[in-house]
């Protein structure tokens, strides 16, 4: 599943050594690592992929505690987990209707959710395909 999620990530998100400024306005470094949400104390990075790795896997770990993301099929965990990286995990637990609508397996409008989100408009083209749920 992370190696999965982290190719997914990678092959998405593109890489900066540097930190840039994201389309939001956040500081970013390596494969998206938002610098709001995760912390890191250089201003160049190395060891990207591995600091990408250990996220997924402390987010992973923390979303298998809940039934509704447990219980999806692996395609659809890793679509979770792609989120979690982006948002942050307590990002991707604001998503409440979201969230709601997995947990109805009701998956046309998790998406639909999802595409109403401000999100949505600021990573569509990079993650327009897997989003098919």
């Amino acid at each position: 599943m992370i190696l999965a999620a982290s190719f997914l990530i990678v092959d998405s998100e593109g890489f900066s050594p540097s930190i840039y400024t994201d389309k939001t306005g956040h500081p970013t470094i390596g494969y998206g690592y938002n610098l709001s949400v995760y912390s890191y104390e250089g201003k160049r990075i190395t060891k990207a992929y591995g600091l990408l790795t250990d996220i997924l896997k402390e987010n992973y770990k923390a979303l298998l505690s809940y039934g509704w993301y447990k219980n999806l099929d692996a395609m659809r965990r890793m679509v979770i987990l792609d989120l979690s990286y982006n948002l942050g995990l307590s990002g991707l637990l604001k998503f409440k209707q979201f969230i709601k609508a997995i947990e109805d397996k009701n998956y046309a409008l998790a998406v639909e959710r999802l595409q109403k989100s401000p999100y949505f408009n600021q990573v569509k083209k990079e993650r327009q395909g897997i989003w098919k749920f």
